[in-house]
């Protein structure tokens, strides 16, 4: 449940100025924008509202949110029929907006629930991952909640796939064989580098004696890729083997 106040529903307080959050928060932004957002596209009603849920202090330190949070501690604010984050409407209103497909990093503070344009800037997915690389919050080896709590972790008879066989669809109960038609197979796959003629060529070549890493060569593709087409055990709905 989103709750009013100081604590989000994790159960965790915005940060004293100055101070690190904790390893694991998300970072930055509820999502990258699809739509721009603008000053003008907040009311001067909502604007009043927004001011009001912010703790101003010095021009340095965090100003944090006191509003509606999401999970890291992120504010939400409402702008019309959309949610934001509130350092995005922050941000819109100092800078104009924040363009499409962007959105609004804590590149200074780190800190989720800051509202302080200072500590703000525009970025991209990447730019999120270099910051979080930077300040050192990558969560990986001993750091890890599965190294820090293991007992939480679902291990054999715990398993949810133990527990509840019966849900596990396997077989011809799999999606994959009740619908088949639903697979991007081949050249349907966004990612397929080969079509139903270049494998029935890369075939025929290899039937008359041409090696597979000269296959991945011709085609694009690595040499054990054009052995798996060339035996079928990839694009098998394909003849010509």
């Amino acid at each position: 449940m989103v709750t009013h106040g100081p604590e989000n529903r994790v159960g965790r307080k915005p940060l004293a100025p100055g101070a690190s959050p904790p390893r694991g928060t998300l970072w930055c932004n509820v999502t990258v924008r699809k739509t721009t957002l603008r000053a003008s596209d907040i009311s001067t009603k909502s604007i009043a509202l927004l001011w009001s849920r912010i703790e101003r202090r010095g021009p340095d330190e965090c100003w944090s949110w006191t509003g509606e949070t999401y999970v890291g501690g992120y504010g939400l604010f409402h702008v019309g029929d959309r949610v934001v984050g509130a350092h995005a409407a922050v941000f819109a209103l100092a800078d104009g907006e924040v363009p499409a497909g962007f959105l609004v990093r804590h590149s200074t503070c780190g800190n989720p629930p800051c509202c302080n344009r200072r500590h703000m800037a525009l970025g991209d997915d990447a730019d999120n991952v270099r910051d979080r690389e930077k300040d050192g919050r990558t969560v990986r080896g001993d750091k890890h909640w599965s190294r820090i709590s293991p007992e939480k972790r679902p291990r054999g008879e715990a398993n949810g796939k133990r527990i509840h066989p019966e849900s596990c669809a396997r077989g011809d109960d799999n999606g994959s064989r009740k619908s088949p038609e639903l697979l991007a197979r081949g050249e349907k796959h966004p990612l397929a580098k080969l079509t139903a003629v270049t494998v029935q060529q890369m075939r025929a070549r290899h039937a008359a004696g041409e090696t597979f890493a000269s296959l991945g060569r011709a085609f694009g593709i690595s040499d054990v890729a054009a052995g798996l087409v060339c035996k079928g055990i990839t694009w098998a709905h394909v003849g010509g083997i």
